[in-house]
């Protein structure tokens, strides 16, 4: 499977380590906690172009891009992962899925690596039904080309996000110095 992770690395990382030398924040909650505040503000850019790239008849995908933020506490990394969100709800929601008991309930975080990196040509079964009683029928499923939307939406913001980071970064950090 692709690996989908990119990173924004910092220009002046050594200033930014003496910096919190001095404010005595290394491995401090309150590090992590601007870090989270800073990840939040800076993916939100992301996600919003990605919902802009992602074609209609993606239905649920659309609406399904978000982020979360994970903190690992030990060894002091906080990571935004954007992707597809597993709980959708809501009015647009029952729209696109439609109101009928039998519908069945699309889950774009089932697909959306299929839509980003896209697939190969590969076999395929499947049962149809026949005058007889269901058959078992084997074709060929032509593939399909990876849309690549996060990645646009990511290249596309790059500068942006790493500019909205940096602003919150540092001004948390100029509160804190007060």
């Amino acid at each position: 499977m692709p690996s989908a992770i990119a990173r924004l690395d910092f220009r002046g990382a050594d200033k930014l380590r003496k910096r919190l030398a001095k404010l005595k924040l290394e491995d401090s909650r309150t590090l992590r906690k601007i870090s989270r505040k800073a990840g939040n503000k800076a993916s939100k850019p992301i996600v919003k172009t990605a919902r802009a790239l992602t074609p209609q008849r993606f239905g649920l995908l659309r609406i399904a891009w978000g982020h979360v933020t994970r903190t690992y506490v030990r060894s002091g990394v906080v990571a935004v992962v954007i992707g597809a969100r597993t709980n959708i709800k809501g009015k647009k929601v029952e729209v696109i899925r439609g109101g009928g008991e039998l519908q069945k309930i699309a889950k774009p975080h089932k697909y959306a690596h299929l839509v980003e990196f896209g697939t190969k040509p590969h076999e395929m079964t499947t049962l149809v039904p026949g005058p007889n009683g269901p058959k078992l029928v084997t074709f060929t499923h032509p593939g399909a080309t990876g849309q690549h939307i996060l990645q646009r939406a990511y290249e596309s913001n790059k500068t942006n996000a790493f500019n909205q980071f940096s602003e919150v970064l540092d001004e948390e950090l100029r509160k804190l110095s007060r």
